[in-house]
């Protein structure tokens, strides 16, 4: 990079020094940079199953957690930096998380109208209705992630809550977009639907353990968009809810 400078030795008739390239200023920019109004900016979406959990079952979690690690660090040979990174806390705010089931991986979209279009869609023909019974079957994988840079430590769901889950995995697989922005807009497959207690920065160990079974409670599905999570309106949801009281009158 050629940025001129002066010292004090120069004379006051030295060039003034040429700005920086703008790739330079957007690279290190705090400030967050906005297209040009006529370049429309790309919005991108996650759904997924959203679980509440009661201080019991993150402490349960929890203590899973801490087993899975103590049988990989036993069984396999680990990197002398690896270490188990919970993903029930924030590490900013000390505080427990939820956890959620992964539909679909991120979806990028053209523009806000084409994301809508897609809620819209998936509003309309979502046919799993939540409060959701989900059950893990204890078995606990190392899954990688796409860019394969660590790998999580997976809860799975067991047969009957994959077979729950399939066919709205299916719906939204269906609908997305072309695949585009490297790993953005892949098809997810039910065979990997999960839950993630923690990440191993370890590329090249592959290990299962079986743990005890948990079973939770979805409270509803989302999409995330941005840093907001909206939970998806369920057509019909409401009346469903209702059937029972109109039973017993």
């Amino acid at each position: 990079m050629d940025l001129q400078y002066s010292s004090d030795s120069d004379s006051d008739t030295q060039e003034a020094l040429r700005p920086p390239p703008e790739s330079f200023l957007l690279k290190y920019s705090e400030t967050p940079v906005f297209r040009r109004k006529e370049t429309p900016s790309k919005r991108t979406t996650h759904v997924f199953l959203h679980i509440p959990l009661s201080s019991e079952q993150h402490a349960l979690l929890h203590s899973l957690a801490r087993k899975f690690w103590e049988e990989l660090s036993r069984r396999c040979v680990l990197d002398e930096s690896a270490t188990l990174l919970e993903t029930l806390f924030d590490e900013l705010t000390d505080t427990a998380r939820s956890l959620h089931i992964s539909l679909s991986y991120n979806l990028t979209f053209d523009n806000d109208q084409k994301l809508g279009e897609f809620i819209s869609l998936l509003e309309e023909k979502l046919s799993l209705k939540t409060p959701l019974e989900v059950g893990f079957s204890g078995e606990t994988r190392l899954l990688p992630s796409l860019d394969g840079s660590k790998q999580f430590v997976a809860l799975m769901v067991d047969q009957e809550t994959r077979n729950k889950l399939e066919s709205t995995v299916e719906l939204i697989n269906h609908h997305i977009p072309g695949k585009r922005d490297g790993v953005n807009n892949m098809p997810y497959s039910p065979d990997f639907l999960h839950c993630t207690i923690g990440e191993i920065h370890q590329k090249d160990v592959q290990f299962s353990a079986h743990l005890e079974p948990v079973t939770l409670a979805a409270a509803s599905v989302m999409a995330s968009q941005g840093r907001s999570k909206t939970p998806l309106h369920q057509k019909d949801a409401g009346e469903l809810r209702k059937k029972p009281a109109q039973q017993a009158t």
